[in-house]
């Protein structure tokens, strides 16, 4: 799965062939959305790596970028998976206590992980998972974590979700 021209164009900067707009080396903030690349398109966020899609997986181009299948864990919990820190860099006490209480993946933002630090006592622990993407069809699987109204974190709050969701798929 060499990808050094991959690599070539992410770690330089990269000049948009269409418009002339530079990206710095290391490309945009990881939340540019598709809407950004109609004006300014950054290629690496819409490659593929074959070696990196599950050929049962019929996905393709919108409403994806590059698309993968294969995820860090993160955890069974989507709150705050940014840690203590806001993305103003700033660190908050309540943040921080409920980063520890959601964290609870092998992999934790800010933090090393390493298999010593397992303490569960598997002999085969998950640190990467296999993921769907998201075909537009509002499959629960892929869709359901654009909800971004409510609380999440109190009770029924994952109900907000349910709107986004296709319930026979």
């Amino acid at each position: 799965m060499e990808q050094q021209a991959l690599w070539e164009q992410i770690s330089n900067p990269l000049k948009d062939p269409v418009t002339g707009l530079s990206f710095p080396p290391m490309g945009p903030g990881p939340r540019m959305s598709i809407a950004s690349h109609t004006i300014a398109r950054y290629e690496p966020f819409l490659t593929q790596v074959p070696g990196l899609r599950c050929p049962s997986d019929p996905g393709t181009g919108l409403p994806a970028q590059g698309r993968t299948n294969y995820v860090a864990c993160i955890g069974d919990s989507a709150d705050l998976i940014t840690g203590a820190m806001d993305d103003n860099g700033n660190v908050t006490s309540a943040n921080a206590e409920r980063g520890r209480a959601a964290n609870r993946g092998f992999f934790v933002h800010r933090q090393t992980s390493r298999f010593r630090d397992v303490l569960d006592g598997l002999s085969n622990t998950v640190c990467a998972a296999e993921i769907a993407t998201d075909l537009g069809d509002n499959d629960i699987r892929t869709r359901a974590n654009l909800s971004t109204t409510g609380n999440v974190t109190v009770a029924n709050g994952n109900t907000t979700c349910d709107t986004y969701v296709d319930p026979t798929r």
